[in-house]
């Protein structure tokens, strides 16, 4: 329990990681006549530690894909996204007792990270008012958990953009 009474929950319980994140990324597109492809990575690295004396791990992200129009307006595309998570850096005080008795694999910071690589497949619609409507669906091809986590079984995106 924490001074004021409300429990601490464990590190994937909690709502953010309370630091301020460098975000940085690097993409580039290619398109052709009636196709696409291109790549991106991205990086999301905590620049210290919370109040708690911890920080979550580095989360890394590169993903390539390529993109094939059927008409003038309807397109699928086939994505490869492969993510890496760091384990947490430095441990939250307030989990000493639960960790010294081994209670709760889920307090671990070195039980964090893991990495996963997905096939995404999608099928995109824009209209000729800017609208575009997107629908992805991505499985993982493989993934490895460094602790028990909520693995990913699969996930389903719909996406509204407009441009203008």
């Amino acid at each position: 329990m924490s001074k004021d009474g409300d429990a601490v929950l464990p590190y994937p319980m909690q709502i953010g990681s309370g630091t301020f994140d460098l975000i940085a990324g690097l993409g580039q597109s290619f398109e052709r006549d009636h196709d696409s492809y291109g790549f991106q990575l991205r990086g999301i690295m905590p620049l210290a530690e919370n109040d708690e004396d911890y920080s979550v791990g580095n989360n890394y992200t590169a993903t390539v894909w390529y993109a094939r129009k059927l008409n003038h307006n309807i397109s699928t595309s086939i994505r490869g996204p492969y993510v890496l998570k760091d384990n947490y850096e430095g441990n939250d005080r307030r989990y000493a007792m639960a960790q010294a008795m081994n209670l709760v694999p889920t307090i671990d910071p070195k039980l964090r990270g893991g990495s996963r690589f997905d096939i995404a497949l999608g099928l995109n619609w824009l209209l000729s008012s800017g609208h575009r409507f997107s629908l992805e669906y991505h499985l993982p091809a493989w993934q490895v958990l460094d602790g028990p986590q909520l693995e990913t079984d699969s996930g389903l995106t719909f996406g509204w953009q407009l441009a203008f």
